[in-house]
């Protein structure tokens, strides 16, 4: 039998996702873009190996070019798994769908381009403007409050929510 959750100050039944799916769902995450992203740079750091052991102006070059280039390619990644997959897989990117979660907006209806943008957003500005400490809060967020909902969930109004 499934326990259903009721949100306080709404008539909405959620059953919002368990803490540990979220942060496993978020590992999963965070190791595919990861892989993703070390593809895309990978001839990136054979450039600067390259011009670290044989220094010329043209390997300088090709490394400014190609670090650029592929930086633009694992930013665009990200983008997309992170903002434009959960809008087309109805709020959900590949670790979310493992662990059969979901992004919703707090009313419970889909996310839509605006929110999800909004939510990365402020959880990227977060991340890079505490030097990364916001992922730990988030974690111990996460398993220790009883709304289970992240600070970057609660500015977009959005939550994460079973869908098993």
């Amino acid at each position: 039998m499934r326990f259903v959750k009721v949100i306080e100050g709404e008539n909405q039944r959620v059953n919002r996702a368990k803490s540990y799916h979220r942060i496993f769902a978020n590992i999963f995450d965070l190791v595919i873009i990861s892989a993703v992203a070390l593809l895309l740079t990978f001839r990136s750091l054979i450039s600067l190996i390259t011009s670290l052991i044989h220094p010329s102006s043209l390997d300088s070059l090709a490394l400014y070019l190609s670090a650029f280039g592929s930086g633009a390619l694992a930013l665009i990644a990200v983008i997309v798994y992170f903002i434009a997959l959960p809008v087309l897989w109805n709020g959900q990117t590949l670790g979310k769908r493992f662990f059969k979660i979901r992004i919703v907006r707090k009313d419970g209806a889909d996310i839509d381009f605006r929110t999800i943008f909004l939510r990365e957003m402020i959880r990227t500005f977060l991340f890079i403007l505490t030097f990364g400490i916001s992922a730990f809060a988030d974690t111990m967020v996460l398993l220790f409050s009883k709304q289970r909902i992240g600070f970057y969930d609660y500015v977009a109004a959005t939550q994460v929510i079973d869908i098993d």
